[in-house]
């Protein structure tokens, strides 16, 4: 009977310990969720930019094509006007 009456005694600090590890259990599992989410957050912008560059990379390229399609132009036309003037 002895050891029933000290385990009794201990028993509503045993009961404390595992409320108080639940709780941190609890916030354990959010921050996990929490750095999952923003984990994911992470890849999707890293795939946003990997896209943007892919898009940019295209817009120089017809940035440079406009320019020597207009320089070629220009060049036409002032040959054009060189011929005009003779």
């Amino acid at each position: 009977m002895q050891s029933l009456s000290s385990l009794s005694k201990e028993l509503p600090l045993v009961v404390t310990r595992l409320t108080d590890l639940a709780s941190l259990h609890s916030q354990a599992s959010d921050f996990a969720s929490r750095l999952t989410g923003v984990e994911d957050n992470i890849t999707n912008a890293e795939r946003l930019l990997v896209n943007f560059e892919t898009v940019m990379d295209r817009v120089e390229a017809g940035c440079v094509e406009n320019v020597k399609i207009v320089d070629d132009n220009m060049k036409h036309l002032d040959q054009r006007m060189e011929e005009l003037r003779k």
